[in-house]
């Protein structure tokens, strides 16, 4: 009798967990996960590639959103972390809820591996343009962010829904320090920002005379640009920087253009209450309005330069809607409480799809 009642609750739990998943695993995969939902508290990994870039060199960017988020989670009551398949031992872990910045499998141009546990529901955030198609090919991801609405109407996933990029308004507040330069832009060079959009952006600005362009971020040395080149910048002291710039640059790589994906870079010179002169994204613009001041480029870009660096009032007044804009609607705290709510959809069947301020 003991027996046919063991084997029976395996079938079921087979039957929950899909097969190949043992019945030690079970407890494994959300452990308390009834309580937990009723209490509304998750265990979350933030699995992104390389962590720790903040100590030296070049600073990634997902490593910026993947702990913006794990706070995010933690003040809302969670346990959250940012994990690594390289660094961490991700099946032992207990997690509830793994959210992956990158997709399984050979991530072009990236030696690295990202490692989904098979105890966990797993999600993936389609933060890197592009490789949302790799991700939806694994039947283990559960269902998908989009930080891009035209990625995320491309892709075929059936359960996605829109978390757009992000900052944390209480680690990127205005400053109140002198405005000592003209411009910052802060950015690593690389390969995906090509010349020709660093010619379309950057060097109409060095057409002002006298302007003060600083640029902090890696690669810049040897560069048409190096004798602007300020070097690396923690993320910490990137809010200091951006409070003594009368303006902060934003040009987006080729594939974030491309996808209409606005990156971190923009939300976190909101948070900061700056003045923002960007290149043109539509969903940027849908978000933020006239808070921030778009341009093409060229003419246009050095003509609105020169216009906002001669109105102290209209710069204030941008960098203080832009950051109401923020708070209002993205912020990490916001986006756990909807990532939140994706799972308990997820696991009720109830219709996945949310977008930021419903």
């Amino acid at each position: 009798m003991i027996l046919r009642i063991a084997r029976g609750l395996a079938r079921r739990t087979r039957a929950w967990l899909g097969e190949g998943v043992s019945l030690a695993r079970a407890g494994a995969r959300y452990p308390g996960w009834r309580g937990r939902l009723r209490r509304g508290r998750y265990h979350v990994g933030i699995q992104t590639v390389v962590i720790n870039t903040y100590q030296g060199g070049m600073v990634w960017g997902d490593e910026c959103m993947a702990r913006g988020l794990a706070e995010g989670f933690r003040r809302l009551g969670h346990t959250a972390e940012v994990v690594s398949a390289q660094t961490h031992p991700l099946e032992r872990g207990g997690y509830d809820v793994m959210i992956a910045m990158y997709p399984t499998g050979d991530i072009p141009g990236l030696p690295y591996r990202v490692v989904l546990p098979r105890a966990c529901l797993n999600l993936y955030w389609a933060q890197v343009p592009g490789h949302f198609r790799l991700a939806e090919r694994d039947p283990r991801f559960a269902g998908f962010l989009f930080a891009s609405r035209g990625e995320m109407a491309a892709s075929a996933a059936g359960k996605k829904f829109w978390l757009p990029m992000s900052a944390d308004p209480e680690a990127y507040r205005p400053q109140a320090v002198p405005k000592r330069r003209d411009v910052v832009f802060c950015a690593n060079n690389i390969a995906g920002r090509g010349p020709e959009t660093l010619a379309r952006y950057l060097d109409p600005l060095l057409d002002i005379p006298g302007l003060d362009l600083a640029i902090h971020g890696s690669g810049w040395e040897g560069t048409r640009y190096a004798a602007h080149a300020r070097g690396s910048i923690p993320p910490p002291e990137v809010p200091a920087l951006y409070g003594s710039a009368k303006i902060v640059l934003s040009v987006h790589g080729d594939g974030h253009f491309a996808a209409d994906m606005p990156t971190s870079r923009i939300f976190e010179a909101a948070a900061c209450e700056c003045a923002i002169l960007s290149d043109l994204l539509p969903t940027g613009r849908e978000i933020f309005g006239d808070a921030i001041c778009w341009t093409k480029g060229g003419a246009d870009a050095r003509e609105k330069a020169v216009a906002l660096l001669g109105d102290e009032a209209r710069r204030v007044e941008m960098g203080r809607r832009a950051r109401e804009t923020l708070i209002a609607s993205y912020t990490f705290d916001a986006h756990a409480r909807r990532i939140a709510g994706f799972v308990e959809r997820l696991r009720s069947g109830r219709d996945a799809a949310e977008a930021p301020g419903a």
